[in-house]
């Protein structure tokens, strides 16, 4: 793995692959009614997880690097990827809940 420039397909590729899987989790959706997708997103976990998932935003990348060095001690770009997000999530979650709770989260109506 390099660290090296990077080409210019690279993130065009990256962007347009987001845009594809966005594209159709949420299509699939809209278009599709009541299918499984859409009463799993439409559920009360999925919707709590969406109501503080700006929160979730601003602090995994924080809360991950203070597993990686903190916790875990891991030197960067190394370990096991799903322990990693399940740890970073296990820490982020609760406390973006938190913040959330805190900042007062989005107040409509």
């Amino acid at each position: 793995m390099s660290l090296g420039p990077v080409r210019w397909w690279e993130p065009l590729t990256k962007s347009l692959l987001y845009t594809v899987i966005a594209t159709l989790v949420v299509a699939s959706v809209v278009l599709g009614g009541g299918g499984r997708l859409s009463r799993l997103l439409g559920s009360r976990p999925m919707v709590w997880l969406g109501e503080i998932s700006y929160e979730i935003f601003l602090l995994h990348v924080l809360v991950m690097a203070l597993v990686m060095g903190v916790v875990l001690r891991w030197p960067l770009f190394t370990g096991s990827l799903s322990g990693l997000y399940g740890l970073t999530m296990l820490i982020t979650i609760p406390a973006a809940w938190a913040l959330h709770r805190v900042c007062g989260g989005s107040r409509t109506g």
